[in-house]
């Protein structure tokens, strides 16, 4: 609210200092305050306006709140797979940061000058990187722009939280475990064998860890032959999972198995394959927030006779068209200040330069931005489409340009 108030208080000091300065003129002074371009002239003005990013708070969720936590890409040197191994399940929730803009940083203004004063419609881009969480100043590398939005299944596990890891196995469905085991079986013959076995023959009450008996007809120890059609075909009360019955696997004794029995690197490794088997997972690239800022400008030149240095200052109000992923903007309202000092070069040319502060307006929010699938994601409605992100967004540089009557 008082950002608003701020902005609407601009608007009205802006109307004033024309009305003021248009006013002064006519009355006359015992200083020439005529602009140099002459009374009511119309001009247009090129600048450079290299800017340090002030982006704090960047936080980005799936649009539902159903993120855990936020995984950066694991950068290895190989091309980047939208796969969920891909990811480093060792930094939940990474400082997502970003870099100054001195190089594609242009302004253009078109105005018109009336004694003191000026009012300018002005247009502006910039552009902030993504700054990678292992940034060295070396060359930008894809992998630094990547993340995934874990859910709270995989991310229990590799945070070590048991008893939600627990919450959330019992709240999964048989079938969708029977999936989990076949991938594990596929792909992870190592931890396969090493889950759910106790010792002992595979069909004795307590060779295996994830039941209450033995597993008939298992001989090896095969995490995913403990998981039968017969789980799947249970009501879930009581008779199968997630409670576990005879040769049934129990929710309880698995949790306790994937927490106990696993290293951190085969604890990731498993958080792979929950979120492309059962839990799901966004992914999303964040390489840049780039905004074009279209702002009206009310200025003030403090000219006087005999100087061909003009100090001036400006308060602007407009609005930002903010991006944060590729092909979605957002609009939001902003305010700008900068002062400067121009130089005539001849009646209609002059140089300026000087320093701006420029603030978006508003609670932050960026609703609707659009998210991928994980190339391997087998699972259904459970990755969703768009994400939200939430920062606050300011930035300071300084503007050299020219600016030319006519």
């Amino acid at each position: 609210m008082k950002e608003r108030k701020l902005a609407l208080s601009g608007a009205v000091a802006m109307t004033v200092l024309v009305s003021t300065a248009g006013t002064g003129t006519a009355a006359g002074s015992d200083v020439d305050y005529v602009s140099k371009f002459g009374e009511g002239s119309f001009y247009v003005g090129l600048n450079y306006s290299p800017a340090f990013s002030k982006i704090n708070g960047f936080e980005i969720r799936e649009s539902t709140g159903e993120t855990a936590a936020v995984y950066p890409y694991m950068k290895d040197g190989t091309r980047v797979e939208w796969k969920a191994e891909k990811f480093d399940w060792n930094t939940p929730d990474p400082r997502i940061k970003f870099k100054n803009n001195p190089i594609v940083a242009l302004e253009g203004s078109v105005g018109y000058s009336i004694g003191v004063a000026r009012v300018e419609l002005e247009i502006g881009y910039e552009q902030f990187k993504t700054k990678g969480i292992r940034d060295t100043g070396s060359k930008e590398e894809e992998a630094d722009a990547v993340y995934l939005l874990a859910k709270k299944l995989p991310h229990t596990l590799v945070s070590d939280q048991s008893d939600k890891f627990l919450e959330e196995l019992k709240n999964t469905k048989a079938a969708e475990i029977v999936k989990f085991a076949e991938a594990v079986g596929t792909s992870a013959k190592d931890i396969d064998g090493k889950v759910c076995k106790k010792g002992g023959s595979g069909n004795a009450a307590g060779s295996w860890k994830c039941t209450q008996t033995g597993s008939n007809g298992v001989s090896t120890a095969e995490f995913s032959k403990i998981f039968t059609k017969a789980d799947v075909n249970t009501d879930n009360k009581g008779k199968a999972w997630p409670n576990g019955n005879n040769d049934a696997a129990k929710a309880e004794d698995l949790s306790i198995a994937l927490n106990r029995e696993l290293t951190s690197a085969e604890k990731n490794k498993v958080a792979g394959l929950l979120t492309r088997t059962i839990s799901g997972g966004e992914v999303v690239e964040i390489r840049a927030v780039s905004t074009t800022s279209v702002m009206l400008n009310g200025c003030y030149d403090l000219q006087s006779e005999g100087f061909s240095i003009v100090p001036y200052a400006c308060l602007g109000v407009g609005a930002n068209f903010v991006g944060i992923v590729d092909g979605h903007v957002t609009p939001k309202l902003a305010y700008k200040v900068k002062a400067g000092l121009s130089y005539e070069l001849s009646p209609e040319i002059s140089m300026f330069a000087g320093g701006f502060y420029h603030r978006v307006l508003g609670e932050g929010e960026y609703d609707d931005l659009p998210v991928q699938r994980l190339v391997d994601d087998a699972t259904t409605n459970k990755t969703k489409e768009f994400a939200k992100a939430s920062f606050k967004m300011a930035y300071t540089g300084a503007e050299i340009g020219v600016r030319s009557a006519f």
